[in-house]
C-alpha cells in the first residue's frame, strides 16, 4: 500500500550499538511518544533501507524484532503496521509534556466561552444539538457549488492567477454583495465599503481590534452575544449592560449608561436579537442612531443572524438609515449556505474598511480565492437566490412545525418569544423550573443546549432556552422536543407545579 510521508529516522553508523537494534529503539520510542499511533504504515523495507543506504536485511531484522515483541504487526501482502497492543506497553502520553510558553495577561483573562459556544454538546451519535444556530447543510446546492468550485480552480490555475490575493476580498464577490445588500437591505454601500471576511466572528474581531483601548466601555443588551463579549472583553474593553423590551433596547437606560461612562461603541443585533430573537422597532432604532450621534457612540451591527425573515415586511437594519458613518454593518454567508463554509462581510466607511483589510493582512494575507469566487458565481447566476427562496421555505415550515410541537407538548413547561427573523427561538420556562436542572436532565436525553447563563455579564440563569432548529428537519424537531418533555417530566415534580 502507498505510504503518503517518507519516514524521517537518524542512525549512527559510528555508534557501537548495532544500526538494526538504533532502528528498533527509535520506532520504540516513537510509538511511546505518540508519533507513531497504532495503525500507522511503516516503510516497506526496501524502501527504508534504499532510503537510509543500509542492507535490506538490517531492516528486516529489526522489523522482526518489533514484531517479536509486539510493537508491530506484519499483514501479507498489505505491509507493516504499529500494533494496537503498543498502547499497552510502556506508552507515554504526548499530553504529560510541560509547556512553557507563558501567556500575556490579557490572553489568561479569557474564558473557555468561545469553545463552549462552538461545541454545546457532545460530538456523540444519537446526540442531537440544539445550541448553535446554522443553516441546514444539506439543503446547500452541492450541484451548482461544486461546478462552481471547479470553474473557479480550473480557471485561476489555467491561467496562472492562484496567487496572494486582495485582503479585502475578491473584487467580484465585493461586487455580489455590494448589490445584494443594496438592493434587499436598502444599504448605499460602494466597492469601498466592503471587507470579506472569514465569517461574521472574524468581522466582530477585527472591529472591535480597530474600535477598542483599554477600559473602553462596551454596551452590551442585558442577554446578548457570549463571543461578542468575551471578544470585547479579551481586548481590554469593559462591558456595560442595557435593559431590552419587546421593542428593542431601553433608550432611557442606554442614555444614563452614554451619560455616565463615556461609551466607546454599542453592539447589537436588531434583525435578531440575540438570543431571544426579537427584532427592534423601527422607532426603537431611530430612537437608538439619535442617541448614539448625541453621544458620538460607534453601533456595530450584527446582522448575521438576521438573513431569514418570516414576517410580513422585512425593517431596514440601522446601516441603511446611518446618516453620520456611525455604523458598522456585519452580514455573514455562512447562515445562508453552510456554517462550514466560512463566509462574512463588514461594511463601513472607506477609511475604516482600509484600516479592516490591514488586518486581515498581518492574520490571514487574504480569505480562500476559490470559494469566494465560486460563491461569487453563485450569486450573480442567480443561484444563490433560488437557494434563499427554497430554503426560506423550508425553514418556514420547519419553524411552524415546531410552534405546533411546541404548543401541543410543552405548552405546561414554557413558550416561545415571537420572532420573525432566525433559526432559532426563545423558550420562556417558568419561574418554578431550575434551569441548571434542567440541562443535567436534557443530557440524559441526549439533548444538547448551550447554557444560558452564558447569555448574560452576571452569569446567572435567566428563565430560558435558545432552542435552534435551523439544522433539523421536522422529523428530528419532533424528537427533539419529544426528549425536552422527557427532561421536563424527569424534573422534580415540586419544580413542576404551576403558581
Amino acid at each position: 500500500m502507498l505510504r503518503p510521508w517518507k519516514l524521517n529516522i537518524s542512525i549512527c553508523r559510528d555508534s557501537d550499538v548495532p544500526i538494526h537494534t538504533q532502528i528498533a529503539e527509535k520506532i520504540i520510542e516513537e510509538i511511546q511518544y505518540g508519533r507513531f499511533a497504532p495503525g500507522t504504515a511503516l516503510p516497506g523495507t526496501r524502501e527504508f533501507s534504499n532510503r537510509l543506504n543500509i542492507n535490506r536485511k538490517t531492516v528486516v531484522q529489526a522489523y522482526d524484532t518489533l514484531v517479536a515483541q509486539g510493537w508491530l504487526t506484519a499483514e501479507h501482502k498489505r505491509g507493516t503496521f504499529v500494533s494496537n497492543r503498543a498502547l499497552t506497553i510502556n506508552h507515554h502520553a504526548r499530553h504529560n509534556k510541560t509547556s512553557s510558553i507563558k501567556l500575556a495577561g490579557k490572553a489568561t483573562t479569557t474564558p473557555d466561552t468561545l469553545t463552549q459556544c462552538h461545541y454545546s454538546a457532545p460530538a456523540k451519535n444519537g446526540w442531537l444539538d440544539l445550541g448553535m444556530e446554522s443553516a441546514d447543510s444539506r439543503l446547500l446546492p452541492f450541484e451548482a457549488f461544486s461546478r462552481a468550485m471547479r470553474h473557479a480552480l480550473v480557471t485561476n490555475v489555467r491561467h496562472n492567477k492562484l496567487h496572494y490575493g486582495n485582503p479585502l476580498g475578491t473584487k467580484i464577490l465585493r461586487e455580489a454583495v455590494m448589490q445584494m445588500v443594496n438592493i434587499e437591505q436598502g444599504l448605499h454601500a460602494d466597492l469601498p465599503h466592503i471587507c470579506i471576511t472569514r465569517g461574521s466572528q472574524m468581522a466582530i474581531y477585527l472591529a472591535a481590534k480597530l474600535l477598542i483601548n483599554p477600559d473602553d466601555h462596551i454596551i452590551l443588551e442585558t442577554l446578548h452575544n457570549p463571543i461578542a463579549r468575551e471578544t470585547f472583553q479579551g481586548l481590554g474593553a469593559k462591558t456595560l449592560s442595557v435593559k431590552h423590551h419587546h421593542e428593542g433596547i431601553d433608550l432611557e437606560s442606554f442614555e444614563m449608561l452614554c451619560i455616565n461612562h463615556q461609551v466607546r461603541a454599542i453592539y447589537v443585533s436588531p434583525q435578531h436579537q440575540m438570543p431571544t430573537g426579537v427584532a427592534m422597532s423601527i422607532e426603537n432604532r431611530k430612537g437608538l442612531l439619535k442617541l448614539a450621534e448625541k453621544y458620538d457612540v460607534v453601533i456595530i451591527e450584527d446582522d448575521s443572524h438576521g438573513t431569514f425573515c418570516f414576517g410580513p415586511q422585512n425593517t431596514p437594519p440601522l446601516a441603511s438609515m446611518d446618516k453620520t458613518g456611525r455604523v458598522i454593518y456585519i452580514g455573514s454567508l455562512s447562515r445562508l449556505l453552510a456554517p462550514g463554509l466560512r463566509l462574512g462581510y463588514i461594511i463601513s466607511t472607506p477609511e475604516f474598511v482600509n484600516h479592516i483589510a490591514n488586518q486581515v493582512a498581518q492574520i490571514d494575507r487574504h480569505g480562500n480565492i476559490i470559494t469566494e469566487l465560486a460563491t461569487a458565481e453563485l450569486m450573480l447566476s442567480g443561484e444563490l437566490k433560488r437557494h434563499s427562496s427554497r430554503a426560506h421555505k423550508i425553514y418556514f415550515e420547519r419553524r411552524v412545525h415546531l410552534l405546533n410541537q411546541l404548543s401541543q407538548q410543552l405548552s405546561f413547561h414554557c413558550n416561545a418569544t415571537p420572532a420573525s427573523h432566525g433559526l432559532a427561538l426563545w423558550l420562556n420556562t417558568y419561574q418554578n423550573v431550575d434551569i441548571h436542572t434542567l440541562l443535567r436532565t436534557a443530557e440524559k436525553v441526549k439533548l444538547g443546549f448551550f447554557p444560558p447563563h452564558l447569555y448574560c455579564e452576571n452569569r446567572h440563569h435567566p428563565n430560558g432556552l435558545r432552542f435552534s432548529f435551523g439544522h433539523l428537519n421536522q422529523e428530528e424537531i419532533s424528537d427533539a422536543v419529544f426528549r425536552l418533555k422527557q427532561a421536563f417530566h424527569t424534573l422534580p415534580v415540586q419544580r413542576l407545579l404551576t403558581a
